[in-house]
């Protein structure tokens, strides 16, 4: 019985032992500067745009670690692009529309002044080695981005051409502008984007001081580069086009239409306020 009380004593002495050396540290955080959705266009140009995220944040040590320890969270993170086109003579090919009369035609379009922004909201999930030694602190990891919503709009009016060219009759339509066909002036549209899941690498570094018990301040940058393609190999034709209301068509992205391969950058300043348990 006495050893059985003595076992005892030494497992429940170590429990305690061994969680009084763990460290937690529960914070938040908020950090903006360049977000953007990277690409290569294959005409026009690209623009990245400010943008930022928030969020939740918990660190886990242990003293027998030393400076080490990991960290996790989750957060919002608000993304956003430009494209411009001043001028793109060569064809946006739609294939395989049917009329109002159910011939088979393929719609050409062109754009001139063409401007489109994009904007993404992802869910931020990191999982990061952390250093904090004295003032000092440096993360390295991996941040998963789960995406929320993405769009994209046209604000400045732009001129579109729509010619149709049907195949079957090797004839092309270009001012039939009652279905869809010839120039269109002032020309805006809007829609939504289908991007998957982000895996960016993520580093962030800087200096934390204790501004009470128990509280931490780190401040500091903040850097992420994706590492993968977040738009989907589906993306749909440039044109939509429905023949019971032609002259209503309307336009995807035009990351869609020329199949560009986007993925995430983000670099900026960071504030976390941490609470240490």
């Amino acid at each position: 019985m006495k050893k059985i009380i003595i076992v005892t004593a030494i497992l429940l002495t170590g429990g305690y032992l061994s969680a009084q050396d763990a460290i937690h540290e529960y914070s938040i955080f908020g950090g903006g500067g360049l977000s953007a959705l990277r690409y290569s266009p294959t005409v026009g140009s690209q623009r990245g745009s400010v943008g930022g995220e928030f969020g939740l944040g918990y660190s886990y040590s242990r003293k027998q670690w030393g400076p080490w320890g990991i960290h996790a969270g989750a957060g919002l993170g608000f993304y956003g692009a430009k494209a411009t086109i001043s001028t793109h003579p060569e064809r946006l090919i739609t294939e395989h529309l049917i009329d109002s009369e159910g011939d088979i035609f393929e719609m050409r379009t062109s754009l001139s002044n063409y401007e489109e922004k994009h904007t993404a909201l992802m869910l931020h999930i990191p999982v990061m080695g952390k250093y904090a030694h004295n003032h000092i602190f440096g993360m390295l990891g991996v941040k998963f981005g789960i995406p929320l919503s993405g769009k994209f709009s046209t604000p400045v009016s732009s001129t579109l051409s729509n010619h149709a060219f049907y195949p079957d009759y090797n004839n092309t339509l270009t001012t039939q502008t009652f279905a869809g066909f010839g120039d269109f002036q002032d020309y805006t549209s809007k829609g939504s984007h289908d991007f998957g899941m982000s895996i960016a690498l993520a580093l962030e570094g800087g200096m934390k001081w204790n501004v009470g018990a128990n509280l931490l301040l780190y401040a500091g940058l903040y850097f992420d580069i994706g590492l993968n393609d977040v738009a989907r190999s589906d993306n749909f034709h440039y044109v939509a086009y429905e023949a019971g209301v032609p002259a209503s068509f309307s336009t995807n992205s035009i990351l869609s239409a020329l199949d560009e391969k986007v993925s995430v950058i983000a670099a900026g300043v960071k504030l976390r306020l941490a609470l240490r348990r």
